[in-house]
């Protein structure tokens, strides 16, 4: 069984429609985990770790919707449509 570039090219290509709602509700999950922990703790300590975990979420927000925002703008600026293979150009051939 031989794999080549283009077949991983598509699994990717598969892969990474369903992989950013998932990125967006990890980083959601942490967000709100902090914000509890920030709102609910009663001791400094608690408060400053809520904070940190507050801050991954916002980054792990901020990723995801650059990667979303990425992809679209390649697909938009380049014209490729989704779930399409691009094709690597031929040189003609010499007469």
């Amino acid at each position: 069984m031989s794999v080549t570039l283009q077949a991983i090219l598509e699994e990717f290509s598969k892969l990474l429609p369903k992989l950013i709602p998932v990125l967006f509700g990890m980083a959601l999950v942490v967000f709100f985990w902090g914000l509890a922990r920030f709102v609910w703790s009663t001791s400094q300590t608690g408060k400053a770790e809520g904070k940190g975990i507050l801050l991954w979420g916002v980054v792990g927000l901020f990723v995801a919707a650059s990667i979303w925002g990425i992809v679209t703008l390649v697909h938009e600026l380049f014209g490729v449509e989704a779930n399409r293979t691009p094709q690597a150009p031929e040189v003609p051939k010499y007469q």
